[in-house]
């Protein structure tokens, strides 16, 4: 399941862009070989990246362009990547957000969105399998910085890895300040949707799908009256959604169920749950210490149908909890983290019992000093390093043994001194990393 770097996490949520995350995935077959050598290992068997800076620059976010996106020639920088497979998988680029698909282990990508107008751009993507994906494009955003008051968005689906693309749906955002999609299967999804900011913080409009995005119906809303989310506070009110919550943390599991969260005014974190669609919302308390000062808390993200995991996290202390579940998120469970001062800074689980986690440790003055990349495989009740990486930003592990990375070190994939990231992959389960060669394929002629 792909994992976000909490950074990356916390500037999707500020800006509200974001992108749909599938529940789960299924984990199966093997690796192609990678032409790329590996990395010369330290005397401490540990991939050595060369001179790579000890802090390294968050990833910046996918962006919204005020000119049409083209796709020509090799992608700058992958974004969004959600493997299905050792093999098989979705990405975007992030200059232009271009829907990238591949079936080659992501070392050779085809140009895969849906067709655009002039003055279009993909506003959001969900990512269903190795195959389907629905999509939502509207009008680009202005040079000047300024959202357009309102906007017609059109939905897209594919069956077919994006080699063919069906008009789904329409759909009229009265606002459009950031989207985000969610799909669980082919039929049922969701589109929140942001309203801009005002006095009292943020607001939102839920959107919900039962026909692949023909027909959308609007099921709840940012109370405008409400005040700043407040610890304690009731939820319940059938289409009402309380200013705090962000437009980029919608995560549904199946038809019914499905979490947002957000911040209690500065006091705790809070994560909302709805049995009914979006409709109704209650709030679902985090045992173990949540509910920090100002703490972020991130969207759930689930590998099966009854596993997942969460991050809540406070900036001011540094202190990062993950939660897991094994009953489809109607329990949530801290677990242990590596010691030492360790701060996390992404995860990923494809099982109950095995999963990464990467940390960072710092000095006193908050500088990094060192990274590292835990693996757990008895539901975090002990970690063990597999490698000292200074460059990780992100993880995606589809089994216990192939994942993928991304890494702002000179891997000669990039411009000499460039700070262009580059993409990684793993075959034993993160102890060893290479290189990948991203290319594209010319996309399938048109039927």
């Amino acid at each position: 399941m792909a994992a976000v770097a909490l950074a990356a996490a916390v500037a999707g949520a500020a800006t509200g862009v974001g992108l749909g995350l599938h529940p789960w995935r299924a984990n199966t077959g093997r690796p192609t070989p990678l032409s790329a050598a590996p990395y010369a290992a330290s005397p401490e068997g540990v991939p050595s990246l060369g001179a790579a800076s000890a802090t390294k620059p968050p990833l910046p976010p996918l962006s919204s362009p005020c000119a049409a996106p083209t796709s020509q020639g090799t992608p700058t920088l992958i974004d969004d990547l959600s493997m299905f497979s050792p093999t098989a998988g979705w990405a975007q680029e992030v200059a232009g957000g271009t829907i990238l698909h591949t079936t080659n282990g992501a070392q050779l990508w085809t140009a895969a969105s849906p067709p655009l107008s002039g003055g279009q751009q993909i506003l959001a993507v969900s990512f269903v399998s190795a195959e389907i994906a629905r999509a939502v494009t509207g009008p680009l955003s202005s040079c000047d910085g300024e959202a357009p008051p309102a906007a017609d968005l059109s939905v897209w689906g594919t069956q077919d890895g994006g080699a063919t693309w069906s008009a789904d749906g329409t759909l009229m955002a009265p606002t459009l300040f950031g989207a985000t999609l969610d799909f669980v299967n082919s039929l049922d999804g969701w589109l929140s949707i942001g309203e801009g900011g005002g006095a009292n913080g943020s607001g939102m409009v839920l959107y919900h799908t039962v026909d692949g995005g023909a027909d959308w119906q609007e099921v709840a809303s940012t109370d405008s009256a409400s005040a700043q989310l407040a610890e304690g506070i009731s939820l319940g009110a059938a289409g009402s959604i309380p200013i705090g919550f962000d437009v980029g943390t919608i995560s549904f599991i199946d038809a019914s169920t499905g979490w947002i969260t957000g911040t209690t005014g500065g006091t705790g974190a809070v994560l909302a749950v709805t049995g009914d669609g979006g409709t109704t919302w209650s709030s679902q308390p985090l045992p173990g210490g949540a509910g920090l000062v100002q703490p972020g808390i991130t969207a759930p993200h689930f590998w099966s149908g009854q596993g997942g995991w969460l991050l809540v996290y406070a900036p001011a202390t540094q202190q990062v909890l993950i939660y897991l579940t094994t009953d489809g998120g109607q329990d949530w469970s801290p677990i242990s983290l590596p010691g030492g001062g360790q701060i996390p800074v992404a995860v990923d689980f494809v099982a109950a019992a095995v999963g990464w986690v990467l940390t960072d440790a710092e000095s006193e003055g908050g500088q990094e000093t060192s990274q590292t990349l835990w693996a757990t495989v008895n539901g975090g009740g002990s970690w063990e390093p597999v490698s000292g990486d200074a460059a990780l930003s992100t993880l995606d592990f589809v089994d216990a043994e192939d994942g993928w990375a991304i890494t702002t070190a000179d891997t000669g994939e990039a411009a000499p001194g460039s700070a262009v990231p580059a993409l990684l992959q793993t075959t034993d389960g993160g102890a060893t990393w290479t290189a990948v060669s991203v290319g594209m394929s010319a996309p399938p002629a048109s039927p």
